[in-house]
């Protein structure tokens, strides 16, 4: 088990990417997704999700949800999820759906995996320009946001000329 520069194991990341806008990989703490009901999640607007008929999820109830409707309850699809406070709305980030395909996909291949996490492990301050800590490895750009919109711990990208011309200066 490695350790990063930050002084978390890189057992206890996980590895993210955005399916609906791409190429960087977002880490994330694993322990801070929780199995929870989508009604439980938030909008990017910092609503809360409605679930606006439970009983549709639950077969005992009819059409005006009349029959054993305290299940409706825990019919309700849950969700792997974390909320976070992002400085102006409360926001979720869903991983794992059982009724929709999420936004955020966890990457599951061990080759890459291990490839990331030496990347963390190997990565040499670079830049802090604008509340962004700006890394390095031979082969990744790495960023830290401290912003609170910033849910992620972590964003690993391919490697940028400024970064690749310092890590070559300073092997």
């Amino acid at each position: 088990m490695t350790k990063t520069n930050e002084t978390q194991t890189t057992a206890e990341l996980i590895f993210l990417v955005d399916q609906h806008e791409g190429s960087a990989v977002l880490v994330a703490k694993d322990d801070w997704f929780k199995t929870m009901r989508i009604s439980e999640t938030f909008t990017e607007y910092g609503n809360p999700v409605e679930v606006e008929y439970p009983c549709e999820y639950c077969d005992d109830c009819d059409e005006d949800c009349e029959g054993s409707c305290e299940e409706c309850a825990f019919s309700i699809p849950t969700v792997r999820a974390y909320n976070f406070f992002n400085g102006s709305n409360w926001q979720s980030v869903i991983i794992e759906a059982e009724d929709h395909e999420p936004r955020y996909a966890q990457i599951t291949d061990t080759a890459l995996i291990a490839d990331y996490e030496k990347a963390l492990d190997e990565m040499r301050f670079l830049t802090d320009r604008g509340g962004v800590k700006t890394f390095y490895t031979s082969e990744y750009k790495i960023q830290k946001s401290l912003y609170a919109r910033a849910w992620e711990l972590y964003t690993i990208e391919g490697r940028d000329a400024d970064a690749a011309a310092f890590y070559a200066a300073h092997r």
